[in-house]
């Protein structure tokens, strides 16, 4: 992030992830039943933050299990989970 562009397009990320969370946090609509929706959030961004997290962690034990489970190595798992990915990134 050394360029104003690169800045620019970090920000408008970070921007498009907090709304992402704080949608999350948001009850769902209601139904015809419910009546008045609530005007409060749900859950805290924190929280959401937290689940996420507990969710990606999930996916990436399952994943290396499932590398196991077919007979692949450790050392050949641990090399596919900290590999650096080579795709070029076009903004």
């Amino acid at each position: 992030m050394r360029t104003s562009e690169a800045i620019q397009t970090h920000w408008c990320l970070v921007c498009v992830a907090y709304s992402i969370l704080h949608l999350v946090c948001l009850p769902p609509p209601p139904t015809k039943r419910q009546g008045k929706p609530p005007t409060k959030p749900i859950k805290t961004i924190g929280q959401v933050c937290k689940q996420q997290g507990q969710a990606l962690i999930e996916k990436l034990i399952l994943f290396a299990h499932d590398c196991l489970q077919q007979g692949e190595t450790a050392a050949n798992v641990f090399s596919k989970l900290f590999a650096k990915q080579n795709k070029e990134v076009v903004v």
